[in-house]
């Protein structure tokens, strides 16, 4: 969990320079920065995000402010819930790859799409005044399950008692649920 977190001068959770981490599996939400509410990659920072669930954070600027801010890096974005940010992503000199992300506002990556995630009882609000610690597991009627990649490296863990079954009942099939409970790592 990256959440609460207030900033002036960085990224609300993460700011990567000159580096390329997998960032993965994460609850980065009700974070508050002036240009990067959640994550900020510059300089090469050429990260992998999976299935991590960034939302309810709030930028205070209006002009370059986004909830990933990308600098003259190459991101791969894949499984991913962006929503409730303001502007989903400033792109600066910048090409991410963005792939089976639910982006709010929409995004033109292969199995993007745009709609409510349908969390179960997420914050009442944005950025870091509101509880990050709510509850961000996806509803059993979210478009977000079963929407990730059809690549099996991305599939969601299988449960041992019922063999071509997700390990949690809410997840559906095998193939990837969007978002920071899904996927096998």
């Amino acid at each position: 969990y990256f959440t609460n977190n207030v900033s002036t001068t960085g990224a609300g959770a993460i700011n990567c320079v000159s580096s390329t981490p997998l960032i993965a599996n994460n609850i980065i939400v009700n974070n508050t920065a002036d240009n990067a509410a959640a994550v900020s990659l510059k300089t090469n920072s050429n990260a992998t995000l999976v299935n991590n669930t960034i939302s309810n954070n709030l930028h205070n600027n209006e002009t370059n402010g986004a909830a990933v801010f990308i600098f003259s890096s190459m991101p791969v974005i894949i499984n991913n819930i962006i929503y409730n940010n303001g502007t989903p992503f400033r792109e600066i000199s910048s090409l991410p790859l963005v792939s089976y992300t639910c982006v709010n506002g929409g995004y033109s990556g292969e199995g993007c799409f745009d709609e409510d995630p349908q969390f179960i009882a997420p914050s009442e609000g944005q950025g870091a005044d509101f509880n990050g610690l709510a509850n961000w597991h996806l509803a059993e009627t979210s478009p977000c399950i079963d929407a990730g990649s059809y690549e099996e490296q991305y599939n969601d863990p299988e449960d041992p008692d019922n063999p071509g079954h997700a390990l949690y009942p809410a997840q559906g099939t095998l193939r990837n649920d969007i978002g920071a409970f899904g996927g096998g790592t």
